[in-house]
């Protein structure tokens, strides 16, 4: 970078600092719920990572055989799979919006705190410096929807490399190294 933009650069690496500072602690604010969250939203990845495990089953052992008793099985675990999926994201999302709403409020009432202190001087008027906290503290927020879904796209990429792994070696190690598919163009 040139000479003109070494202060803008230090100042965007700076600001991306305190971000990174001021989402952990806001992790650290809120740990039970976060740590519910993250199993449930974790829950639900790995049924979802589990659907087409549990439908494979079911067409080895009940369609293939054509085990009528083994069907009705098979589908009442299917369906007692999608519910056990459905609520693990629903209340694995109430979790992390519950605790987004309230962080974003702490961070509101903190900065509202420090705009309108007696002692505080700043170039923008405290109705400004207010609207641009209150869209900030909604973004920097966002981080626990971002933690949940990490975590639990992480947990289902594990569920299905080990399950990979046991049925299939090689496609599980495929699948862990990150195998690459063919260009679309170089398909035809």
């Amino acid at each position: 970078p040139s000479r003109m933009n070494l202060p803008r650069l230090r100042a965007c690496i700076l600001h991306r600092y305190r971000a990174m500072l001021w989402n952990l602690r806001s992790l650290r604010r809120h740990p039970g719920t976060v740590a519910l969250g993250i199993l449930l939203m974790s829950t639900w990845q790995v049924c979802e990572t589990l659907v087409p495990v549990a439908i494979g089953l079911i067409i080895d052992h009940a369609v293939i055989p054509k085990s009528l008793t083994a069907l009705v099985v098979s589908i009442i675990g299917l369906a007692l799979l999608f519910v056990v999926l459905s609520y693990g994201y629903r209340f694995g999302a109430r979790a992390f919006q519950k605790v987004r709403e309230q962080e974003s409020h702490a961070m509101r009432v903190e900065v509202a705190d420090a705009a309108l202190a007696s002692n505080s001087r700043n170039e923008r008027a405290p109705g400004e410096v207010l609207s641009l906290a209150s869209a900030d503290a909604d973004v920097t927020a966002e981080v626990f929807f971002h933690v949940g879904r990490g975590s639990a796209a992480l947990l289902g990429l594990i569920v299905a490399a080990v399950y990979l792994f046991v049925a299939d070696p090689l496609t599980g190690l495929v699948v862990a190294i990150g195998g690459r598919q063919a260009p679309a163009h170089r398909l035809a």
